[in-house]
């Protein structure tokens, strides 16, 4: 993210230029992301000076056009970057060490949170009965490590955690994200005193949180069961109501039908693809962008968004 001053173009173009330069060569960042209003001529001018693409259309309100409000997702990925940079030698050369800095304190970084506060807080189980949405616990990762690292459910997310011990560090990762507002994860299980056998994580893509992202997964011995829609919709409910967020995406492979029809089902809405998209082992591929707005998920009935075949005994 970038603010364009009037008659400083120049310079902020320098310095956006030497900041990417430093995130592709030295951070290996495979690809950046920003938002600009879909009218906005300046950003669209700016940003493609930088060689940004423009990859799709974002709504924000109700799902239908607003030229005041929607924005594009503008996309930068490092294979691009660095064929139209090459580096010139000696560019890169050693700095002197740098001076310490005195790191913030946490009455500072309390009085700067800019989030609602359930993005800090763990929650209470959400559901009832035979469906469970709750914070994970340690006693989860033989549970999860079994259900999440099997090929037909890790096949279209990043590679899962080494063994138990692994899914134990992911686990306490998780709870330590979460104190910073930066990733809810919950766990998805069958019932009461039962171990979780899928995800359901979120973090907001926006200082306000008022735009999210989310990813789930969920053991194969219990798709098609009503596990995951039933836990879905409560996850929403709590998304929405809790969180606030107000636009929840999700990105999802072309090839997972499974997960596209999930969301299609919820209420989701593809609003298009985002081209060039690179895993960890710098392959590209394609993923489609599906958008829920808090709106659109209000309209829907209560029946229909918690399913009472998945809370009943």
């Amino acid at each position: 993210y970038c603010a364009i001053a009037e008659g400083h173009e120049r310079t902020l173009l320098a310095g956006a230029r030497a900041v990417l330069d430093l995130l592709f060569r030295e951070f290996s960042v495979l690809r950046l992301e920003t938002r600009a209003m879909a009218t906005s001529a300046p950003d669209r001018q700016f940003l493609e000076r930088l060689g940004a693409q423009a990859e799709c259309r974002l709504h924000v309100a109700d799902g239908v056009p607003d030229a005041d409000a929607d924005r594009t997702l503008w996309a930068l990925d490092r294979t691009h970057w660095l064929r139209a940079h090459p580096l010139s030698e000696g560019f890169w050369s050693p700095d002197p060490a740098p001076p310490s800095v005195e790191l913030a304190s946490d009455e500072s970084v309390e009085a700067a949170r800019t989030l609602p506060d359930g993005w800090y807080q763990r929650v209470a189980d959400l559901g009832a009965h035979r469906i469970r949405v709750r914070e994970l616990v340690s006693e989860d990762a033989p549970s999860l490590h079994e259900h999440l690292a099997a090929t037909s459910v890790a096949r279209f997310l990043p590679p899962p955690p080494n063994g138990v011990l692994g899914f134990e560090r992911f686990i306490t990762w998780v709870h330590e994200r979460r104190a910073t507002g930066t990733t809810v994860c919950l766990g998805i299980a069958p019932g009461p005193d039962r171990p979780a056998v899928g995800l359901l994580q979120v973090h907001p893509l926006d200082h306000q949180g008022k735009t999210a992202e989310w990813g789930f997964a969920l053991g194969e011995a219990f798709w098609g069961t009503g596990l995951f829609t039933g836990a879905a919709s409560l996850m929403l409910d709590f998304v929405f109501d809790t969180l606030r967020v107000t636009r929840l995406e999700a990105r999802v492979q072309p090839e997972n039908t499974r997960a596209a029809g999930v969301l299609r089902k919820l209420g989701g809405v593809s609003e298009g693809r985002l081209y060039r998209v690179h895993p960890a082992d710098g392959r590209g591929t394609v993923n489609e962008i599906w958008r829920l707005l808090d709106s659109d998920w209000y309209a829907r009935p209560r029946s229909a968004r918690v399913p009472a075949s998945s809370l009943a005994r």
